[in-house]
């Protein structure tokens, strides 16, 4: 029988936690401090563990979406005009081509996108930063980085919303 990963992991935490952590010296904060790094990595491992993949197309969807709503956003001048062709075509890219696309097109409105456009990009790009940011809240909130904006429970959670 081979034990699954979920196993794995709670034996690992239960024998950091019973075992290994208490044989430290106390008075070695380094240690110390390493023992409860490894531990929240291992909370974090569980927690995320089969998740990883649907995180990563969550990202690539509202990526997209961010990328859909500045195509339709505003107008502006040449500059502007070239990059949000360029970013129609990285819809088709990698995560990197895209997220390259989105930056050059935020920048091209800044040199000459119209108020409006640059008022209308300012918000979209703000609001899917809130979005990555709940969704970091919830991937790290295990390792004890909690910032304690509102976010889901747990990374299931989280992926549970857009169903």
């Amino acid at each position: 029988m081979n034990p699954s990963v979920e196993l794995r992991l709670r034996t690992m935490i239960r024998a950091v936690t019973e075992n290994i952590l208490p044989a430290i010296d106390p008075h070695d904060s380094l240690a110390q401090e390493q023992g409860r790094l490894l531990l929240g990595h291992l909370h974090a491992l569980l927690q995320q563990h089969g998740h990883e993949e649907a995180l990563r197309s969550r990202q690539r969807r509202l990526l997209d979406r961010l990328a859909r709503d500045l195509l339709e956003a505003g107008s502006g001048g040449p500059v502007t005009l070239a990059a949000r062709a360029a970013l129609g075509a990285a819809l088709a890219d990698s995560d990197e081509a895209l997220s390259i696309a989105v930056e050059r097109f935020v920048l091209a409105t800044g040199s000459d996108g119209d108020a409006g456009l640059r008022e209308q990009t300012a918000g979209l790009v703000l609001a899917h930063a809130a979005e990555e940011v709940r969704a970091g809240e919830v991937w790290f909130r295990a390792m004890g980085f909690a910032t304690g904006i509102e976010a889901p429970a747990s990374v299931a959670a989280l992926l549970e919303e857009e169903r």
